[in-house]
C-alpha cells in the first residue's frame, strides 16, 4: 500500500467502532497507478480506501473500511478529535465543536463598551441594541406627527424593563430618531403632506415596530328639497 496520500475537495470524514476502540478517519486515494485499479473495485464491494486513527494508532494507517460501518462527520469534528489525540467520544467531540461555534457567533454580536460614542458613528444600529441589552432597556420609542407639509419628531425616550424611563445620551437618542425617520420615510414617503399622519416607531428586541395613522377629510353628500311655501308660512 502507498503511504503517500492525496485528497480530493470533498473528502469524506467519519468515525466507527472497532471493538472497544473509536476509529476516526477519512477517505483518501493513492497517487500510484498500481493502487488505482484495485481502488476502482472497492465501491462495488461497499468498501472505502481510508486512513484511520485511534488512541492505539495515533499516527494513522491506510487500509480498507466497510462503508456500512462509518458514521459521516464534518471536517470540524474530525479536527476536534485530532486535537484531543483521538481520546474524546464522538458525542463529546461534537459538543466541543458546537460550543466553539456558539462562542464564535457570540463574538460577532456587538457589545456595549466604553468607546460607544465612537462606535455609534461607524455602525450605530447594532450598538443601539447592544446598549439596550446592557442597560436592561426593553424599548425605545420615537413619536412623530405632521400635516400641511410640515412634520415634527418628538425626542426619543427609553423604557426600562424594571419600569419607568431610562436615561439616554444625546448620541443614543439621535441614533434612534434618525433610524425611525428613515424607516417611516421608506414606508410612507410624504407622510407629512396635506392632512398628514402621525404614529410612533418602537425599537424592541432588534425589531422596529411602526404604528402609523393617516388623516383624511371625510366628505359626505346630503340632499334636501324642502317646499318653499312651507318655509314662508
Amino acid at each position: 500500500m502507498a503511504n503517500k496520500l492525496e485528497y480530493d475537495n470533498e473528502t469524506l470524514y467519519f468515525w466507527r467502532e472497532f471493538g472497544s476502540l473509536i476509529i476516526w478517519g477519512y477517505e483518501c486515494f493513492s497517487p500510484f497507478e498500481e493502487d488505482r485499479d484495485y481502488m476502482e473495485t472497492l465501491p462495488a464491494l461497499g468498501q472505502l480506501w481510508t486512513k484511520a486513527f485511534s488512541t492505539a494508532c495515533p499516527a494513522g494507517e491506510v487500509g480498507i473500511t466497510p462503508k456500512r460501518e462509518v458514521h459521516v462527520i464534518t471536517r470540524e469534528i474530525f479536527d476536534a478529535a485530532q486535537e484531543s489525540h483521538w481520546k474524546l467520544s464522538p458525542q463529546k467531540t461534537t459538543d466541543v465543536v458546537m460550543e466553539k461555534e456558539q462562542k464564535e457567533r457570540a463574538a460577532e454580536v456587538p457589545r456595549f463598551t466604553d468607546d460607544y460614542d465612537e462606535k455609534i458613528e461607524e455602525d450605530n444600529l447594532p450598538y443601539l441594541f447592544a446598549w439596550m441589552e446592557h442597560e436592561g432597556v426593553d424599548r425605545i420609542v420615537v413619536a412623530y406627527d405632521g400635516y400641511g407639509d410640515s412634520g415634527e419628531w418628538e425626542s426619543a425616550y427609553a423604557t426600562s424593563d424594571r419600569g419607568g424611563r431610562a436615561d439616554m445620551s444625546k448620541e443614543l437618542a439621535s441614533c434612534a430618531e434618525e433610524w425611525a425617520y428613515s424607516l417611516v420615510e421608506a414606508e410612507w414617503c410624504g407622510w407629512e403632506t396635506d392632512e398628514g399622519s402621525h404614529g410612533s416607531v418602537e425599537f424592541v428586541n432588534e425589531y422596529a415596530e411602526i404604528s402609523h395613522y393617516e388623516r383624511y377629510i371625510d366628505e359626505r353628500e346630503h340632499n334636501s328639497s324642502p317646499h318653499m311655501g312651507d318655509v314662508w308660512k
